[in-house]
Order: structure tokens, then sequence, then C-alpha cells
């Protein structure tokens, strides 16, 4: 059991450097719009550039994957995550800001493909949904640790301070976790799945072994072969009456959790905080608020 949650923890790592890297434009956007005395349309361009790079990691994701197998594409993020990082620090322009946290997108969007991936092909069948959702776990602590992370630094300063260096340090602040989760997947075994796909079956069955033991291991590679044989299809199948309400269910609800405006809370919950009269220090404490009601949620799914 320990063997597979140090599996499902090194990959959950991806989820919480997800929600790390969406929080940290909290709270340090105000002082980052400052510094560079950026417009209003500018600043919605700094805040949201990542996505862009999210969108891109997240179609390359699966491609990736598959050829260089879940771990290595997994540690390719962990490296986007730490140079987002440091260029998200260091920036003299707006222009370099945007491209580091374009990169980061880039691992934000790979991440979300490649995390939950692993952890359902490495985990026992029985207490595979609850493994899979320590990742939206991991998610909500990444959000909630940006904010508490990025409520201490603006403690350390005055507003001078934040506006010149308090902001950089929030950003710069990524590069700890992103550095522990390229260390830990370094001792991870790669996904049994791909090892199937890829014909190193005995590989796989040594892994899935040390799973749950070699019982376990047989079941898994006969599963595992079964799934491969029917794997082969084509993209117009998603669309014929069996699958096309299922389809249609998935896409549109990942729609409307973005059309509910959570990303504005995301990104400017601080600011929104300040429009209505809170002071500096009570808009960062109702952030973190905001954000152990993200931490609950998840449990009861």
């Amino acid at each position: 059991m320990r063997y597979i949650c140090l599996c499902t923890s090194a990959a959950a790592l991806g989820g919480f450097l997800f929600g790390y890297d969406t929080a940290v434009v909290n709270g340090s956007i105000q002082y980052l719009v400052a510094d560079f005395d950026l417009s209003e349309g500018l600043e919605g361009w700094a805040a949201s550039s990542a996505l862009i790079g999210c969108i891109f990691g997240a179609m390359l994701a699966g491609m990736i994957g598959d050829r260089f197998g879940r771990k290595r594409a997994m540690l390719i993020c962990a490296a986007l995550f730490t140079v987002s990082a440091v260029g998200s620090a260091i920036p003299q322009t707006l222009t370099f800001f945007v491209w580091a946290r374009f990169i980061g997108g880039l691992g934000v969007g790979g991440a979300s493909m490649l995390s939950p991936m692993y952890i359902a092909e490495i985990s026992p069948e029985r207490i595979r949904g609850r493994l899979v959702s320590i990742y939206q776990l991991a998610i909500a602590a990444g959000l909630l640790i940006a904010f508490l992370v990025n409520m201490l630094i603006q403690r350390m300063g005055d507003t001078a301070w934040n506006t010149d260096m308090g902001w950089r340090w929030m950003f710069g602040a990524e590069m700890i976790p992103a550095a522990v989760f390229g260390l830990v997947l370094l001792i991870v075994p790669e996904s049994p799945r791909w090892l199937m796909k890829v014909g190193r079956k005995s590989e796989a069955m040594t892994i899935l072994a040390n799973i749950a033991g070699q019982s376990h291991a047989e079941f898994e590679v006969a599963q595992i072969e079964a799934s491969l044989s029917h794997e082969e299809g084509q993209f117009s199948e998603l669309f014929n009456s069996g699958y096309r309400m299922a389809l249609i269910v998935g896409v549109c609800l990942a729609i409307f959790q973005q059309l509910c405006a959570i990303q504005v809370v995301m990104y400017y919950s601080t600011k929104i905080m300040n429009s209505v009269g809170s002071s500096t220090g009570e808009a960062f404490m109702a952030t973190v608020f905001i954000d152990v009601v993200i931490c609950v949620f998840p449990l009861g799914a």
C-alpha cells in the first residue's frame, strides 16, 4: 500500500502545481500591474496568458505521453513548471513575463492530462476512483498553499516593497514544489499500461506485483491486454448513438464549470475584496477562506 501511495502522491504533485500556478496570480497581479504600469487590458493579458499555454499543453500531452511514456512526459511538465517559476520571478518586461507564464501553462495543461491518467493506470481496480480523486484534492491544496504563500509574502513588507520585489517572490516560490515534483518522479515506476502498450510486459508485471501482489499483477495484465486489443477506433465513433449523450454531458460540464466564472475568483478575488472596502490583509484572508471551501467539497465527490 505504501508503494501505491508513493506513486499516487508523486503524480498528484502535478495537480498541486496546477493549483499553485493557477492561484499564484491572485494577490500578486495588483503589484505586478503597479510595477509595470499596466492598463486594464494588459492586466487581463498578464493574468490569463498561462491559459493559452494550457490549451497547447493539454493538446500535446496525450501524444507525448503515448510516445515517450507517462513518467517522462510528467518530467517534462516538472521542467516547464520550474522554468516558468524562475522566468516569472525575474522579468523586466511584460513580454518576458507573458512568455514565462505561457511556459507554465504548457506544464499545467500537460499535468492536467498526464497526472490523473498515470494514477488511473497504476491503481488497483478496487480503489482506483478514490486514488484518482486525490489529484483533484491536490489541485485544491495547491490553490490554498499559493494563497497562503502570497499572504505571508505580502505581509513581509509594505506596498512599495511588494510592488518592487514581493510579487516576484510569490511567483518564484513555485520553484520548490516544481523541483520536488521532478525529483520524486525519478523514483516512481512507469505506467504499467504504457509498458504493456509498447511490448514491455515483464516490466509491467513486476510493477503491478510490487503494487498488490502476483495475483493482482496477473489479473491486471489480463485486463490491460483485453482493453488494448479493443483500443483502436475512429474519432467518428464518439458521435455514435451509444456515446453521443455521454460526450455531450462531459463537454458541457467542462464548459459550464468555466462559465460559472470560477476563474474570475481564482485570479481576482483579492482585488474584488479590495474594491468592496476590505483592507489588503482582509482581502488575502477572504481568499484563503474561499479555497478552504474548494478543498472540502472534493471529499464529498
